[in-house]
């Protein structure tokens, strides 16, 4: 199999879509400054255990208040609210008050957009990181995944 040698090492030609060294590709999509600032800031986001752990969370409930949160988390109270209110400020869940508890639940919507940044393609390719020997797809209802 040919392969280039890139700074990280040698990869293989295929990786590229340029199984033989000589085909032609389409050039790959642009990302745009704006897209790729918010994708940043996201992944730092979710960088952090806790945050990330939050949102592993909310995609197995719908909605969670701060005090389970802070026992799932073992984490005190103003500690998780912090983490709460930098992925309420990014826009990645909302908030619901009832009484003298609140109540966090993803922004779907939200999470779909940045899902789509990041596996955007041409509308008739399959949505797919290939990453050494794990393959990642991303399909919404009505499409392959």
């Amino acid at each position: 199999m040919e392969s280039q040698m890139t700074q990280a090492g040698t990869i293989p030609l295929a990786y590229f879509g340029l199984a033989d060294g000589h085909g032609a590709q389409a050039a790959p999509t642009s990302l745009g400054e704006g897209k790729a600032r918010e994708l940043v800031h996201l992944f730092k986001l979710l960088a952090d255990e806790t945050r990330l752990r939050i949102i592993y969370y909310l995609m197995q409930q719908n909605e969670m208040n701060v005090r389970t949160f802070c026992r799932l988390l073992r984490q005190s109270q103003p500690a998780v609210s912090h983490h709460l209110a930098l992925l309420r400020s990014a826009g990645v869940i909302e908030c619901r008050r009832d009484g003298k508890h609140n109540f966090y639940r993803l922004i779907l919507k939200k999470c779909q957009a940045y899902l789509d940044a990041v596996f955007e393609v041409d509308a008739g390719k399959n949505r797919s990181i290939k990453l050494d020997d794990a393959l990642l797809t991303y399909g919404r209802d009505g499409q392959a995944s």
